[in-house]
């Protein structure tokens, strides 16, 4: 199986995605367009930016939480990750309650020393419960995803301003009349 650099487990389509009865958790899995981490406790955490959604899932395969998701929330949720993480790995007094929460209301909490819980604040109580060295590599995947969504529309970009630069510019003789 491939692996990304933060020791991901990397695969090139969402359907190559193995099903969530065969992994063994904590789990950090990827594609090209998504994220997904699987919880200590029976949850998972999915960024799909090819579908747009950021979702909690729990135990029974229900969804708990989705919400639409654009490159604009990714891009402001990514600079703010590594802070709340760093935060809540703090270990200078483990008996401290630390929970933080971002503007787009996603959730950062220490339960214990080594132990953290991604979630979203929005009445649902499902979090994903991940080893502190797992939530790290949730947020180097989740960086590394915004990363490969702006390659993707330089590609496109630049894909584009080649095929106009080729194009023949319009002039009287070849203008289509309205």
């Amino acid at each position: 199986m491939a692996q990304t650099s933060s020791l991901a487990a990397w695969f090139d389509t969402d359907d190559g995605l193995p099903g969530p009865d065969t992994i063994t958790a904590p789990a950090v899995l990827v594609t090209p367009g998504s994220v997904v981490a699987h919880g200590l406790n029976p949850a998972v955490l999915v960024v799909n930016m090819a579908e747009g959604f950021l979702a909690f899932i729990d135990a029974d395969d229900a969804l708990v939480s989705e919400g639409r998701f654009s490159l604009d929330d990714l891009a402001c949720l990514v600079p703010q990750l590594p802070q709340l993480v760093m935060a809540c790995c703090d270990t200078s007094d483990p008996d401290d309650v630390l929970a933080f929460k971002t503007e787009e209301a996603f959730t950062v909490e220490r339960l214990e020393p080594g132990v953290l819980a991604l979630g979203i604040s929005n009445g649902n109580d499902i979090r994903v419960h991940l080893p502190s060295v797992v939530a790290w590599q949730v947020v180097a995947e989740i960086t590394a995803l915004l990363v490969r969504q702006l390659v993707h529309i330089a590609e496109t970009v630049g894909r584009l301003d080649a095929a106009l630069e080729q194009s023949e510019p319009l002039t009287g003789s070849n203008r289509p009349e309205a």
